[in-house]
């Protein structure tokens, strides 16, 4: 096996699934009719109702119909509809994230929205969300019961992470969400990170002349 044939690790899959565009644009336009009022609902009408979800309908239809076929049930599968296509995908997101590594996760946000100005610390660019998550069950800083996290056991480092993994997961949504309208979400998102730096690293913060 060539190292062009070698099977994805979960990471790489995770990144895959967030890179792609349709899964992107379809995320954008759920996010946007959850969080941004009248235009956010217009924009997720306007490309749910267009050619690419159409297509990804058609698609799911004739896998089905294989799928039918191959189990010898009789009858056709009832066609997708809209909603059908974005809890595939939707539901595919939510599973990955958690394997994306921040170092990619920072860079699929980047590529989406140039402007985004975060800049991940090095030393966190290969973590994720599982791996943070098996430090904590190591530590005991993790209550199963409750679902919460003790972060006073966690080092410094560690509760960074923390912090940039559920900042670079909104600042995904929100950036797909730039796919389907224009707003100002991106200038909201620098200040955030801004305040995130200044945080656990404030020494490195420039200050103003």
């Amino acid at each position: 096996m060539t190292n062009g044939d070698r099977m994805l690790t979960r990471e790489e899959s995770a990144k895959k699934t967030l890179e792609r565009e349709v899964s992107r644009n379809v995320a954008g336009a759920n996010f946007a009719h959850s969080r941004f009022g009248d235009q956010g609902k217009l924009a997720y009408e306007r490309y749910m109702e267009g050619e690419e979800i159409r297509r990804l309908q058609e698609q799911e239809y004739q896998e089905l119909k294989q799928d039918y076929k191959n189990l010898e049930v009789v009858g056709e599968p009832t066609y997708p509809v809209k909603q059908d296509t974005s809890y595939k995908i939707m539901a595919q997101i939510r599973e990955d994230k958690p394997f994306v590594l921040l170092g990619d996760l920072e860079q699929i946000i980047k590529s989406i929205t140039p402007d985004f100005e975060f800049k991940l610390p090095e030393n966190l660019k290969k973590s994720n969300y599982m791996s943070l998550m098996k430090k904590a069950m190591t530590k005991g800083a993790l209550d199963k019961e409750k679902g919460t996290i003790n972060h006073g056991k966690l080092s410094k480092q560690e509760n960074e992470a923390f912090e940039i993994y559920g900042f670079l997961n909104e600042a995904y949504d929100g950036a797909c969400s730039l796919n389907v309208l224009n707003s100002d979400y991106i200038s909201r998102l620098n200040a955030q990170a801004k305040q995130i730096n200044e945080k656990y690293h404030p020494s490195e913060t420039p200050t103003e002349q």
